[in-house]
């Protein structure tokens, strides 16, 4: 009998393409799931391409072990998806394979039925039948909706309005102008025709409060849910359930981009402007980005929705590249939040870190029975511990940064590595025993409010007090109740919650974020800033903003309290086209780190150094910029010295094509021991 070769890929870093022998009669196809021998292990693969030109001589290759031929096999699209995302991020394609395949399912030793595994939820969160078939044999029962406002209608409107296919939309809606419902009504429009709707959200934590108006809405619907907190058997029924397209409806944070979604017929990117789409440990990736892209090759509308959107889709917005939806007012009918600077003078009496005019607000909103959310983006009790006596501050020994003081626990901790240590009694230089603390964060702001309010209680929403999703999703309940009235948090309590009863915001710190010396830093506060005000006045009462700054004069601030983020998204856009930064030009970063700076420094400027000779050789070099090799801000981390080179181009398609001729160059090089570098495309904090 003739035998026909499989080449297959595997869920692994490095060559991950293998090929093997298939019987002459056996039926193949692009994306089926099989086991495969490599080296002693047997290990979960699909069929990447068929009949291929064997890389090896045909008596060396080895026969599939196992295929599971009542599984379906991965869509096209997902795995043309994977392909895209390994050319663009320069990266492994098996390791874009890991985020579709589920662990349990790869650590299994040999076939599982399909039946066995679907015998189960199809996610935590699951409502309706769990089928194996792929199209529903009735419609999807669909609650009806509140009555939209004149704005949301116009709005949703426009929405269906597009072309038929890919139609990419930025939906531009102040916080609560009801764009949640504008995803609703997409949702049951998709649903109805028979596809499938993938919604992205940017964190865990508000996973629950969309699926649960998802399910509110669609009663009927098999929903699932796509993030890291599932565990092995709910990942793996999950995988099962959408491989087969019986799911309607995913909710999932940015790896459910990688999930398999035969009939979608509707991507959904709430917040679209999070950083928190971006991976960036392991293989790196844009969900954002490979939504857009998944889109236009499943023909399917993009939604990108967002009251304070991207730079980069503003960009492409304001040049009609996508369609922007506006929704310019609240759905209630109530006005945006009032916002009020406070100035900040080092001569004003402070308590507690806020001024009189903050305080006196805190004490009149609490009297009056409502929320007041105080916002400071630095967790622990204080940033600095120091000996007044001899200067001594206590830093990481692993990192070239400061340790902060957590009172809770009575440690010190670096919020770079991890590392920490109990707190010292006296100082380790001079011997003095009165050591002092500087500065201010979210458990000392917790201990000086608790003093004054506890009748009132008082919640800290951050990451130390929040570790898991079960653990703020507790604390959400217990401020959607009111049972607090004080909440102290982070930027994480900014993003997209609903918190009725919260009727005063409180700024503490926002002129960090205005002096950073980095190039997003701006675009991010004002992100940050008109998010965590958009929580106040949502559900009829006035909301008020105090904004404690030391510059109440700058242009920022201004356009701050104006909500304008348009007129402050051109002005950036203006800057920036000035300055040649993005979305003007296109980066790449190339960082190395090692044990010595001078290793990293050293392999960086070889690496400049071919770079340049290799633009010059190139067709379209001269499109192609490598700026100087620098250690980064944070030199230190983890015990590791850093620094890094940036490449950048206004044309796009000249870097990536520079890029992978240079990346080929430096993996060919002798690695010096101790040394890593790493090629990051589109960088964040270049």
């Amino acid at each position: 009998m003739s035998e026909r070769v499989a080449r297959v890929l595997v869920p692994q870093a490095g060559k991950c393409l293998f090929d093997y022998r298939v019987p002459d009669m056996h039926p193949m196809y692009r994306g089926q799931l099989v086991r495969v021998p490599l080296g002693r292990r047997r290990v979960l693969g699909v069929v990447w391409a068929c009949d291929p030109e064997p890389e090896v001589p045909p008596e060396r290759l080895k026969p599939i072990a196992e295929w599971w031929d009542d599984w379906p096999p991965l869509d096209p699209v997902l795995l043309d998806q994977i392909a895209f995302a390994s050319d663009y991020y320069l990266n492994p394609l098996g390791e874009y394979l890991a985020f579709v395949l589920p662990p349990a399912l790869r650590r299994r030793k040999r076939q599982v039925a399909l039946a066995a595994v679907t015998d189960g939820a199809v996610g935590e969160h699951a409502t309706g039948e769990n089928t194996a078939s792929q199209r529903r044999s009735e419609p999807v029962v669909t609650t009806p909706g509140p009555r939209l406002t004149a704005a949301q209608a116009r709005a949703y409107a426009q929405l269906t309005a597009g072309p038929t296919g890919f139609d990419p939309v930025l939906l531009f809606g102040v916080t609560g102008s009801g764009k949640t419902e504008c995803y609703l009504r997409l949702i049951a429009e998709t649903l109805a025709a028979g596809r499938q709707a993938l919604v992205l959200v940017p964190e865990i934590g508000l996973v629950p409060q969309t699926t649960t108006r998802v399910v509110a809405r669609f009663p009927g619907a098999r929903i699932g849910v796509w993030h890291s907190d599932l565990n092995a058997r709910e990942r793996q029924h999950l995988f099962a359930a959408l491989v087969q397209g019986a799911v309607d409806c995913l909710i999932g944070t940015r790896s459910a981009i990688f999930a398999p979604m035969p009939r979608l017929g509707l991507i959904l990117v709430d917040e679209e402007h999070d950083a928190s789409y971006r991976q960036f440990e392991g293989a790196p990736y844009s969900a954002r980005d490979l939504a857009l892209w998944r889109g236009k090759a499943a023909q399917v509308r993009v939604v990108l929705g967002s009251a304070t959107p991207s730079l980069e889709r503003w960009w492409d917005s304001e040049r009609g590249r996508i369609r922007r939806v506006t929704l310019a007012e609240r759905a209630t009918g109530v006005p945006l939040p009032t916002i009020e600077l406070l100035p900040v003078t080092r001569e004003a009496p402070r308590t507690a870190g806020l001024v009189p005019e903050a305080w006196e607000a805190l004490k009149e909103t609490l009297a009056r029975g409502e929320q007041a959310l105080l916002f400071l983006n630095r967790r622990g009790f204080a940033p600095t511990l120091y000996c007044a006596h001899c200067g001594w501050v206590q830093e990481c020994r692993r990192c070239s940064v400061r340790m902060v003081y957590h009172r809770v626990d009575s440690r010190m901790r670096c919020h770079h590595c991890g590392w920490s240590i109990a707190v010292p009694e006296v100082c380790p230089t001079c011997g003095n025993g009165g050591l002092s603390v500087a500065g201010q964060g979210t458990q000392r702001l917790e201990a000086e409010l608790h003093a004054a309010f506890a009748d009132h209680g008082v919640v800290r929403i951050d990451r130390d007090a929040c570790q898991t999703a079960a653990a703020f999703a507790a604390l959400r309940k217990t401020v959607a109740r009111a049972d607090a009235k004080l909440l102290i948090g982070t930027q994480m309590i900014a993003k997209g919650h609903d918190f009725p009863a919260l009727s005063l915001v409180i700024v503490v710190g926002a002129d960090a974020g205005l002096l950073a010396a980095e190039t997003r830093a701006t675009e991010r506060l004002m992100q940050q800033l008109l998010q965590v005000a958009g929580r106040a006045g949502r559900s009829g009462q006035p909301g008020r903003v105090l904004v404690q700054t030391r510059y109440p004069d700058h242009p920022f601030f201004q356009q701050l309290v104006a909500h304008d983020y348009a007129a402050f998204a051109n002005t950036l856009l203006t800057e920036r086209k000035r300055l040649a930064l993005p979305p003007f030009v296109h980066q790449a970063l190339l960082r190395a780190d090692a044990p010595r700076l001078e290793v990293a420094l050293e392999f960086l400027t070889s690496a400049k150094a071919t770079g340049e000779a290799m633009r010059e050789q190139h067709a379209h070099g001269h499109a192609v910029r490598l700026l100087d090799v620098v250690p980064l801000r944070i030199v230190r981390l983890a015990g590791r010295e850093r620094a890094q080179l940036v490449v950048e181009s206004p044309n796009r398609a000249a870097l990536h094509t520079f890029l992978r001729a240079w990346r080929e160059r430096l993996l060919q090089w002798p690695q010096r021991q101790g040394l890593r570098w790493r090629l990051e495309v589109d960088p964040l904090d270049a």
